[in-house]
């Protein structure tokens, strides 16, 4: 991939284009992305390809028993926290006011809380799911 080169594919057709039907390759090559830096297959395939070759130069680690072991343990953890989990649910809004989170959009139910961890990537948790104007750029 060339930074020059057209950029409108997204790193899903870049796969589909390669690897035509092949969802375990899809996974193998997108796990060490996506813990990197929460890559989507809907992000532009050159964002892959530049961080994916930062990978291969310097080598890369797999956390070993792949991504449902590491969700397991992270969920065991954030229980013995206390916090409560929703796996599997639409989030469609994080409702904020004053600066701070006041609750969770999911499933069509607003659930107050104080706090909210996102694991959709960076860009999608800012745009979609809570609204730039929360943001403050001087920061």
């Amino acid at each position: 991939m060339n930074f020059y080169d057209e950029q409108s594919m997204t790193t899903r057709e870049l796969f589909e284009k390669f690897f035509p039907g092949r969802e375990d390759v899809i996974r193998l090559l997108m796990e060490p992305i996506t813990y990197a830096n929460g890559s989507t297959l809907e992000d532009p395939a050159i964002s892959y390809g530049i961080v994916f070759s930062n990978f291969m130069s310097k080598g890369v680690f797999t956390f070993e028993g792949g991504t449902d072991k590491l969700i397991g343990l992270m969920e065991k953890e954030l229980e013995k926290s206390g916090v409560d989990i929703c796996i599997k649910a639409d989030v469609t809004r994080i409702d904020c006011q004053g600066g701070k989170v006041r609750g969770v959009e999911v499933n069509g139910r607003m659930i107050r809380t104080r706090a909210v961890m996102s694991n959709a990537n960076l860009n999608a948790t800012i745009f979609n799911l809570v609204g730039e104007k929360y943001f403050d750029r001087g920061l």
